[in-house]
């Protein structure tokens, strides 16, 4: 992963390093390097615990803008409605898919105050479940 991140624009490097290292320690789990095809190539995956609203996170390192892509569980947007998040999360949630009790989502990540929001998001997604590791 950390060759994939030195190949990332100088200019948006930073973020996803600060967004990474905040993810494994709220997280508490570690990240798996695996392939998803042409649209997201390598990825760091973490899978999280069947009970969190978060059950899956990828950060893409596309080179010319990074990537966060999530899977939560619908009863997530149910406690926290989409209008009350963040615009910037709004717009990631234009094109999402939702099949189920799963909703896929992805965010560019290209300034610190988006990468501060995602993480506020997986704070909330993963809830008392984070608090208590």
């Amino acid at each position: 992963m950390e060759t994939l991140v030195s190949e990332i624009d100088p200019e948006f490097r930073p973020h996803l390093a600060e967004l990474r290292g905040r993810l494994a320690e709220t997280l508490d789990t570690k990240p798996t390097l695996e392939w998803r095809g042409l649209a997201w190539h390598w990825c760091e995956h973490y899978t999280l615990q069947s009970d969190c609203m978060l059950l899956e996170l990828r950060l893409i390192p596309d080179p010319k803008l990074p990537r966060v892509a999530m899977t939560l569980s619908k009863r997530f947007f149910e406690q926290c409605p989409p209008q009350k998040l963040h615009r910037n999360l709004q717009a990631g949630l234009g094109s999402a898919s939702c099949i189920g009790p799963r909703v896929w989502c992805e965010w560019a990540v290209p300034t610190p105050e988006v990468a501060e929001q995602l993480f506020r998001l997986v704070e909330q997604a993963v809830g008392e479940e984070a608090k208590k590791r």
